[in-house]
């Protein structure tokens, strides 16, 4: 598949997805810059390794921004709160040239996710609350 026909799938499948997939999209998205920060910091390749943060940073800001305090209240923002520890560790990272600060990030977040994508698949199940067809701006295709 050509770099421009995936990014038209991208496109399209976020186009396409409910509230759920695109919160397991965004995460997907962050561990997959994660790996590939951390095996650039590894190889001293540090400007590379930024790049591939910045990545990360832009899906947290995604996450960020997709809470909705009124209705999440303490959930939302005790998530809030993990986010933004996310991304201050991963600044640290880059300040200290460490990988280790970006294996812990990826571990959470991994962990995270399995536990959104539980929760996700349990409220389709039970038929419960909808998700709506789209947050707001979602922006991450690459």
């Amino acid at each position: 598949m050509t770099s421009t026909s995936y990014k038209n799938y991208r496109k399209a499948d976020i186009g396409t997805a409910d509230r759920g997939k695109l919160v397991i999209m965004v995460y997907d998205h962050c561990i997959n810059w994660l790996k590939r920060a951390e095996g650039e910091a590894a190889a001293q390749s540090h400007g590379d390794s930024i790049r591939s943060l910045q990545k990360v940073q832009a899906g947290l800001t995604e996450l960020m921004c997709s809470l909705d305090m009124e209705v999440g209240g303490a959930m939302a923002r005790d998530l809030f709160s993990l986010y933004d520890f996310y991304s201050r560790h991963l600044t640290q990272a880059v300040t200290d040239k460490s990988v280790q600060p970006i294996r812990d990030v990826e571990a959470m977040m991994v962990t995270l996710r399995g536990a959104w994508l539980g929760a996700i698949e349990n409220v389709r199940k039970e038929g419960g609350v909808k998700f709506p067809e789209k947050p707001v701006g979602l922006s991450i295709v690459s």
